[in-house]
């Protein structure tokens, strides 16, 4: 299987329409999985298994200003949401890793703020059964 980059993953915007408001860019990540629905759902359900885990180490790094580990955490989630299609995710990760490798305290604690946000909202949109239907 070909690993997805963030470079991979076409841009949501209104014009086009193309995953607008959708958690994840279902279509386009399936396409690159050949259709298959199974692998997709397997690759969703190692991300949401494993991002809790990542933002609690994200979060303690950010409270004791541990920069580096802040940023390399960021570095992988958003490969990891990339790989998944959640592009706001991915979006909101990029914002966290710049804050972190600024030491920029404020922003970080914000932006890892609306990345808990941008997570519960994947989980909730995989929550659905038709979520590969209806994902855009």
């Amino acid at each position: 299987m070909k690993e997805l980059t963030h470079q991979d993953m076409p841009p949501m915007d209104a014009k086009s329409g193309n995953n607008e408001g959708k958690a994840l860019a279902v279509q386009s990540v399936l396409e690159r999985l050949g259709g298959d629905e199974e692998l997709l759902c397997e690759v969703i359900d190692l991300f949401i298994e494993e991002v809790p885990d990542i933002l609690t180490t994200l979060e303690a790094a950010i409270e004791s200003g541990d920069w580096e580990s802040a940023a390399k955490l960021a570095h992988t989630l958003k490969g990891s949401s990339s790989n998944v299609g959640a592009e706001r995710f991915a979006s909101v990760v990029l914002e966290l890793e710049n804050h972190s490798k600024e030491e920029n305290s404020s922003g970080a604690i914000k932006a890892y703020r609306t990345l808990r946000d941008e997570f519960a909202a994947v989980k909730q949109f995989v929550s659905d059964p038709t979520w590969i239907k209806s994902g855009g």
